[in-house]
């Protein structure tokens, strides 16, 4: 492993670190790359979230899964037989 220099304390460090262990800076040679799987795990821990969320919802909501008709509000007329004339 090679080993390079900090540019802030000047203390060495060994270069497969992203940071210097005694001071914290990121390495110079590094730029501003950020972690490239930072936004992927981001967008799917949202996924996640979200998901879960509409899991809660639709076990706490009291409506059934399926289609019912409507309650007869109503009752119907019983029909009688027309009168003899």
């Amino acid at each position: 492993m090679s080993i390079t220099r900090c540019h802030h304390c000047g203390r060495p460090f060994y270069q497969h670190r992203r940071r210097c262990p005694h001071c914290g800076t990121p390495r110079e040679d590094l730029g501003d790359e950020g972690n490239p799987l930072r936004l992927p795990v981001s967008l799917l821990l949202l996924a996640v979230a979200i998901s879960g969320l509409m899991l809660l919802w639709s076990l706490l909501d009291n409506k059934p899964l399926y289609a019912t008709p409507p309650p007869d509000e109503t009752p119907r007329m019983a029909t009688r037989p027309a009168p003899d004339p």
